[in-house]
């Protein structure tokens, strides 16, 4: 069975972790490893640091949305994506791709929105992004 896995939530709430942990279990049960797809992982370089420019984020959704599509191309069993998803639009892209591929879908949200929570993911979130701007997620998150 093929699945993609969309995860949703602010960043610094957990959602790669999740998939790491969904990538393990995969793993161990079927001795393949999981795609996983991120805008962020755009912004690494060669020497592992994590430089974000917000005047390229396009073309990381862009570059993240054709990766998870060869990924499903190919018949990888398991595809994970990993963005912050708040809204629908953000993700439907994605859903599209794998009605087309055949591919089960589950989307995993994770994390909540509370104050005390945006504030626990402000301080832990590893890529610097502004209370503000959390907040502004959390604000126009979509159920």
């Amino acid at each position: 069975m093929k699945k993609l896995v969309i995860m949703r939530g602010l960043p610094g709430s957990g959602k790669s972790t999740k998939a790491k942990e969904l990538d393990t279990e995969h793993y161990n049960s079927t001795g393949k490893h999981a795609i996983v797809c991120s805008a962020d992982s755009y912004f690494i370089g060669k020497d592992g640091i994590y430089n974000f420019n917000a005047k390229l984020l396009g073309h990381a959704h862009q570059t993240c949305i054709h990766n998870a599509a060869l990924a499903m191309e190919n018949e990888n069993e398991l595809v994970i994506v990993d963005n912050t998803n708040t809204t629908k639009w953000e993700f439907a892209r994605y859903l599209e791709m794998a009605k087309f591929y055949h591919y089960e879908i589950e989307i995993v949200s994770v994390g909540e929105r509370t104050p005390e929570a945006i504030q626990t993911y402000f301080n832990r979130n590893i890529h610097c992004v502004p209370l503000e701007a959390i907040q502004r997620m959390a604000n126009r998150w979509e159920d």
